[in-house]
């Protein structure tokens, strides 16, 4: 498979976790008006939806570094080509500083020029998300098994 047809594959892989969250959210609202649950019980769609979209890429991070105890930012372009295809480059819409929304984020100065020797650390966002993934997503890890190698 080429790095287009993974990027595509992604992508449809996308629009069916967002279709899922939007079932699931429906059927908890459906739920809650016929009272057999509570409206705090709903999560919101647009958790949901990151959830489902970011998960598998957070919780590969999380558990790499749970691994082997630290991440550097080869580690991490290597499975998020594995994940999205080999175009890749820095993904810096996953990235930020520690304390925005991102789920990564390096232990240098954002303005660094990146390089693979970087340690790259997991937000709390980003810890959250890959939690919250794994908690509906446990069987779908066995071919991740290489990626946190």
């Amino acid at each position: 498979m080429n790095s287009t047809d993974a990027a595509a594959l992604h992508e449809i892989s996308v629009i069916i976790a967002q279709a899922r969250a939007l079932i699931e959210q429906s059927e908890l609202r459906i739920a809650q008006l016929s009272g057999t649950t509570t409206a705090r019980e709903i999560p919101s769609l647009e958790d949901d939806v990151r959830i489902e979209k970011l998960g598998k890429v957070a919780w590969c991070h999380y558990e790499f570094i749970r691994r082997h105890k630290r991440m550097t930012l080869g580690d991490s372009l290597r499975i998020r080509r594995a994940l999205y295809g080999n175009k890749v480059r820095g993904t810096a819409n996953q990235f930020g500083k520690k304390d925005e929304n991102a789920l990564f984020y390096r232990t240098v100065d954002s303005m660094t020029k990146r390089a693979d020797d970087q340690e790259v650390k997991i937000s709390a966002d980003g810890e959250q998300i890959a939690l919250r993934w794994i908690t509906k997503h446990a069987s779908e890890t066995d071919g991740l098994e290489e990626l946190l190698k």
